[in-house]
């Protein structure tokens, strides 16, 4: 649906598949793909304006480098706790730390 805004696939056991394109909905505000198995981000997900952004609890062992594609005056919360971040202590430290936890951390994966 192009008209959708909020998806929010948690706890689906949704493992790394290429054919879940998210192109088509430009409307989107609010993706959650926390509790999956996931170790990449869907196709697409640079093209939309997200202000939410939930991956928590999947198999990511770095922040995906799609991530920096995101526009940070857009997105204004991004949840990735609960991965075995290769980066952890490092990424803690930055959100600790900062005044622009968002932005820091796109900044870091860019």
């Amino acid at each position: 649906n192009e008209g959708l805004t909020t998806l929010r696939a948690d706890n689906n056991k949704l493992q790394d598949d290429g054919d879940v394109p998210l192109t088509s909905l430009q409307r989107l505000k609010v993706l959650s793909l926390s509790g999956n198995q996931l170790k990449e981000l869907p196709m697409g997900l640079e093209s939309l304006s997200l202000e939410v952004l939930n991956i928590a609890d999947n198999e990511f062992q770095h922040l995906p480098a799609e991530l920096a594609e995101l526009k940070e005056k857009h997105l204004k919360t991004l949840q990735f706790e609960g991965n075995p971040l290769v980066d952890k202590n490092r990424l803690q430290k930055i959100l600790a730390k900062s005044k622009k936890p968002i932005k820091e951390v796109l900044e870091f994966v860019r």
